[in-house]
C-alpha cells in the first residue's frame, strides 16, 4: 500500500514537471525514470508510469494556456483557441475547460472499455495491411482542408518528413525526438513569443460557457477520432483534431473541450490496445512491456483504477493550481520566462543529444517557422513522424 501511495505521489509530481516544462517529453522522462528507480524496491514501476502518463495528460496544456507556448503535437491542435482566449484574460478558464475534457474522456474511456476490448483485435486486424495507403489518404486529406497555402503545406509536410527520416535512423544519435520536436514545435514558439514581447493582459478568473449538449457530443467524437487514430502509427491528437472537425463544428470553448479529450483518450486508449493487440501508441504506455512479461487483464484493470485515482487528483491539483497561476501570473514576465524555458531546452538537447542534437533543432527550428511565417497548420509539421512511418510501413 505504502509503495501505491508513494508512486502515485511520484507519477503526478512528475507527470506536473513534464507538464510545465516545454520539451521535457514524459517518453524522455520514462526512459530515465526506468534507469533511476528499476532497484527502487519503494517505487511501483508500474503505478509509477501509469500516474506519470495520465497526469501529464492532464497538465500538458499548461505551456500553451498560461505561457502561450504550444511545445509539443499534442498541445498544438488548441493553440488558437487557447491564445484567443488569453488574449482576453481567460486563461484560467481555458486551462479548467481541457481539464474537464480529460476528466470527462477518463469516464467515458473506462465505461467504454469492455467494447473496445472486443472490436480492437477485429479492427486492427482489417487496417493492418492498410497503414501506408490510409496515411497516405489521411494526409492528403489535411492539406485539402488547409485554408491558406495547400503548397506551403505541402512544403511543411514534406521538409519536417525528410528531417524526421533523417534523424529517426541516425541510430549514433540519442533520444532522437528531442531535438526533432523541440525544434520543429517548441522553440519556435518559445522564439515568437520572445519576439512579440507577449503580455498577460490582466487574467481573470472567469468560469466556463460550456453547454451539456457541447459536452455530450465532443467527448464521444474525441473518443471515436481518438480509437481510429491508435491504429495509424503517427496519427496523432492534431490530425484527430481535424478529422474531428469534418463531423462537427466546435465552439472556441468546445475545440479546448476537444483539446483535453484527445490528449487522455491518446493515452488511455494505449492501455486498452497493449492488452487488446499487444501494441502501443505511446512511449511510456510501451514501457510497461519492460517491467511486465505480458500485459494481463488484471494488469488493464488496475491501470483503469490507477487512472481515475490520478484524473481525480489531477484534476483538484489542476484548479488549485491555475488559480495560483493566474494570482502571480501578471508578476511574471513572460519574454524572461520563455527565454528561460529556451535555454534549459538547448541545454538538455546538449545533455542527451549531443552536438548533432543542437544541429537538428537548429533545422528543425528554421522549418517550424515556415508554418507561422506563411499561417498554415501546424499540424503539417508531423510529418516528422508521419512520412518514416509511410517509408517504413512500405518495405
Amino acid at each position: 500500500m505504502i509503495e501505491t501511495l508513494i508512486s502515485i505521489f511520484l507519477g503526478i509530481v512528475t507527470g506536473l514537471i513534464t507538464g510545465i516544462v516545454p520539451s521535457l517529453h514524459i517518453n524522455l522522462v520514462t526512459i530515465i525514470a526506468l534507469k533511476l528507480l528499476i532497484n527502487q524496491d519503494l517505487i511501483d514501476l508500474f503505478t509509477f508510469i501509469i500516474t506519470l502518463s495520465i497526469s501529464n495528460s492532464f497538465f500538458n496544456t499548461i505551456p500553451l494556456t498560461f505561457f502561450s507556448i504550444p511545445d509539443s503535437p499534442e498541445t498544438i491542435i488548441s493553440s488558437n483557441p487557447a491564445n484567443k482566449m488569453f488574449s482576453q484574460g481567460r486563461s484560467y478558464e481555458a486551462f479548467l475547460i481541457t481539464i474537464i475534457g480529460s476528466l470527462s474522456s477518463t469516464f467515458l474511456l473506462i465505461l467504454t472499455t469492455p467494447l473496445l476490448i472486443f472490436i480492437y483485435p477485429k479492427i486492427f486486424k482489417f487496417i493492418k495491411p492498410s497503414t501506408a495507403l490510409l496515411l497516405i489518404i489521411i494526409i492528403i486529406f489535411l492539406i485539402k482542408k488547409e485554408k491558406n497555402s495547400k503548397l506551403w503545406a505541402i512544403i511543411t509536410f514534406l521538409s519536417s518528413g525528410i528531417l524526421g527520416i533523417l534523424t529517426l535512423t541516425n541510430y549514433n544519435l540519442k533520444e532522437p525526438l528531442l531535438p526533432l520536436l523541440s525544434g520543429l514545435f517548441a522553440i519556435p514558439s518559445m522564439l515568437t513569443s520572445i519576439k512579440n514581447k507577449q503580455e498577460n493582459n490582466n487574467q481573470t478568473i472567469t468560469q466556463p460557457n460550456l453547454t451539456k449538449k457541447g459536452i455530450l457530443t465532443t467527448i464521444p467524437i474525441a473518443l471515436l477520432v481518438s480509437f481510429f487514430s491508435t491504429f495509424l502509427p503517427a496519427l496523432g491528437p492534431s490530425q484527430a483534431a481535424v478529422l474531428a472537425s469534418t463531423i462537427k463544428k466546435f465552439t472556441l470553448e468546445e475545440s479546448l473541450l476537444l483539446t483535453g479529450s484527445l490528449t487522455t483518450f491518446n493515452m488511455l486508449l494505449s492501455l486498452v490496445s497493449l492488452y487488446s493487440i499487444n501494441k502501443s501508441r505511446n512511449g511510456s504506455i510501451e514501457a510497461l512491456s519492460n517491467i511486465l512479461e505480458k500485459f494481463t487483464r488484471e494488469n488493464l484493470t488496475s491501470s483503469l483504477i490507477i487512472s481515475l485515482i490520478t484524473a481525480a487528483i489531477s484534476t483538484v491539483i489542476a484548479i488549485l493550481l491555475a488559480k495560483k497561476f493566474i494570482k502571480h501570473l501578471e508578476k511574471i514576465k513572460l519574454e524572461k520566462l520563455n527565454i528561460f524555458f529556451l535555454i534549459l531546452t538547448l541545454i538538455l538537447i546538449f545533455i542527451f543529444s549531443n552536438f548533432h542534437g543542437l544541429l537538428i533543432a537548429l533545422i528543425g527550428t528554421s522549418i517550424g517557422f515556415i508554418p507561422i511565417l506563411k499561417n498554415v497548420n501546424r499540424n503539417h509539421l508531423m510529418g516528422c513522424i508521419i512520412l518514416p512511418v509511410i517509408f517504413y510501413t512500405i518495405k
